[in-house]
């Protein structure tokens, strides 16, 4: 590179999509390329940039004349960029005012590259740290350093790449500075990859690390191509997660070649969980060192501790509408297991007889797709009490010649029909204050309508059909039932649908007074008030339990240390035993609360019962 331009520049080819969509080489990074050529505001060729800021045209003359004169000015940058450690290792100073802000930006280029049966110099490959690169603001004086991590593709020949890194002007676009250099492959590139748990020997066997549990955990790596072969591989664990022990933090490998993978299970480490302690995930970090020290990462990886009460049972097909599940309940702070359907069947066994919720979608599939062995998993679901949410845009349909449509859900399909506006119904435990957008195609949406005590929670505006339905039958056997996807809710309300759902379907009861207001049998009867909470301190739910002696109107809520009311858990007349609520830290309105100690209000008949300090902490 620097025999072929020493001094002070170094091009940069970008090809666009001319003279035709097939051209080889802008087709080797259509996205990136098309970014630049936004960047510039080019619309038609030929259009050759020089320096940001000059458009000579297609006069070459006119190019050597800027050049020459552009390396007769001074820089008011100093880069550099090496390869340190598989990353590239960038510095900025500022040896003069700069004139503005600047975008710093790393390219990878490979040079005498093949495309289409022609050999070219300068080609990009690919941005580091993407085509926008990091926008600075250097005083003089002032420095900036970075290191930025980078893939190599196997088609690229490795003996002719090279990083280029330049400064560019945010207004104007003028380059202020570039550097280079050539990649040496000489150390490895460790990869992180599957962390799996081992408790056979002091657990369940589970490969799922519990309370009270001691296991073995074992880390895979892979050496990238094409990067120097590992030997010696040696790796720390730590955490500092509060319910996990690591016993032994040491672990090797001993060599590991370049494009081949290898773990450490001669050599595992062990770790303990204490008892009691509640599904979460745990962090995991690790240290990896390869060719006595030549080359050291830090990675990190999570593992969940526990079996946590929601299952999101993924059955859209492949698609990739758990996109949306997922980030809501993260920003609920909602514990998960996840299954695949398209990957791993359906599920069955302790892991889905663990499950106490269970939202179960199926996207954009036709009539939901289901079988016999579907129908009969959702009716066991709901036959052994697990709070069940089916979301998807066609289930309706799909099961409209089921009997469990109106036996599950206390729905039938009302036809196609809704918008993309639906509103909850006032006072009801979900729908109440609701006001959904949906981002779909209003000619694709079906309606439900409520039979068998299935009760209305939202409905389409303006024609007011019916777009979800929730129902609860004797024993407090609970589902909701969407006739839209949950993925399809705007992005910014999906957090606040999800909450009421699940705290509504996380509310079992102790025992059945005979009008449907309970849920199966006590473990005990109930010979005093009592009022407890579990866990405590919590986040994001906590379990609140009490135990009624006598049969009374009950009233059990959440108060600021104030004396005001943030929320009401349960108002109804019960009879004696031991009952449960789940409670999300969010108030009436269903507006996530804020940490802190809160006080819990058991009254019966109007005299308070119980009281209870609880602690959320975010």
């Amino acid at each position: 590179m620097q025999e072929q331009y020493p001094g002070a520049f170094q091009p940069i080819r970008y090809h666009m999509s001319w003279p035709s969509p097939f051209d080889p080489f802008y087709l080797a990074n259509p996205e990136e390329a098309d970014a630049r050529r936004t960047f510039y505001g080019v619309n038609y060729v030929p259009n050759l940039w020089y320096d940001g800021v000059s458009n000579p045209g297609a006069v070459v003359d006119n190019y050597e004349t800027a050049l020459l004169q552009r390396m007769e000015e001074s820089s008011p940058l100093e880069l550099s960029v090496e390869i340190e450690n598989s990353y590239a290792a960038i510095t900025a100073n500022a040896v003069d005012e700069l004139g503005g802000d600047f975008r710093l930006l790393t390219v990878l280029i490979e040079n005498r590259a093949e495309l289409g049966g022609k050999e070219y110099n300068e080609v990009m490959r690919s941005f580091v740290g993407g085509t926008r690169g990091t926008t600075l603001a250097l005083n003089q004086g002032e420095s900036y350093s970075t290191l930025l991590d980078f893939d190599v593709a196997p088609e690229w020949n490795a003996d002719n790449l090279a990083l280029v890194v330049f400064a560019q002007l945010v207004q104007g676009k003028e380059v202020l500075q570039c550097a280079s250099t050539a990649i040496a492959f000489d150390t490895p590139k460790l990869q992180l990859g599957e962390v799996s748990v081992d408790d056979s020997a002091a657990g369940d066997n589970d490969q799922r690390l519990e309370g009270g549990e001691s296991a073995e955990i074992v880390l895979s790596l892979t050496n990238l191509e094409p990067w120097a072969d590992a030997a010696g591989v040696q790796i720390t664990l730590s955490t500092e997660d509060p319910s996990l022990t690591v016993t032994d933090g040491s672990g090797s490998i001993a060599a590991i070649g370049a494009g081949e993978s290898g773990s450490n299970t001669s050599d595992p480490f062990a770790v303990a969980v204490a008892a009691g302690t509640e599904p979460h995930w745990a962090l995991l970090h690790f240290v990896i060192s390869a060719n006595e020290g030549a080359f050291e990462r830090e990675a990190e990886a999570r593992i969940l501790l526990g079996h946590p009460r929601v299952l999101l049972l993924d059955d859209d097909g492949g698609a990739e509408s758990e996109d949306a599940y997922q980030a809501a309940l993260d920003s609920l702070g909602v514990v998960y297991e996840q299954w695949d359907v398209a990957a791993s069947g359906l599920p069955s066994g302790d892991f889905y007889d663990r499950a106490q919720e269970v939202i179960w979608f199926t996207g954009e599939v036709a009539g939901g797709g289901f079988d016999t062995a579907d129908l009969a998993l959702l009716q066991a679901a709901f036959d052994a009490g697990k709070g069940l949410y089916l979301s998807g845009q066609e289930n309706g349909q799909g099961l409209s010649q089921m009997p469990l449509l109106s036996e599950v859900f206390g729905a039938e399909c009302g036809g196609q029909g809704g918008s993309q506006v639906a509103e909850g119904e006032a006072g009801d435990p979900i729908g109440d204050g609701l006001a959904l957008l949906l981002e779909h195609n209003p000619m694709t949406c079906e309606t439900l309508v409520a039979v068998d005590g299935g009760v209305e929670m939202l409905h389409y505006l303006p024609g007011m059909q019916g777009a979800g339905v929730h129902n609860e039958v004797a024993g407090g056997k609970r589902a909701v039932l969407t006739a839209f996807d949950f993925s399809v809710v705007n992005e910014t309300q999906r957090a606040g649908f999800m909450a009421p759902i699940l705290e509504w379907l996380a509310q079992p009861t102790g025992v059945a007074d005979g009008d449907g207001s309970g849920a199966g049998a006590p473990v005990a009867p109930a010979t005093e008030f009592a009022l407890w909470n579990a866990p405590n301190p919590f986040n994001p739910m906590t379990t609140i339990s009490y135990a009624l002696p006598v049969a009374g109107r009950v009233r059990l809520a959440v108060y600021s240390l104030r004396g005001e009311l943030v929320a009401t858990l349960v108002d109804a007349q019960q009879a004696p035993g031991r009952y449960s609520v789940s409670w999300f830290g969010r108030s009436q309105s269903g507006t996530a609360v804020a940490s802190g100690v809160y006080l819990l209000n058991l009254e019966e008949n109007g005299i308070r019962r119980g009281s209870r300090k609880i602690v959320l902490l975010k």
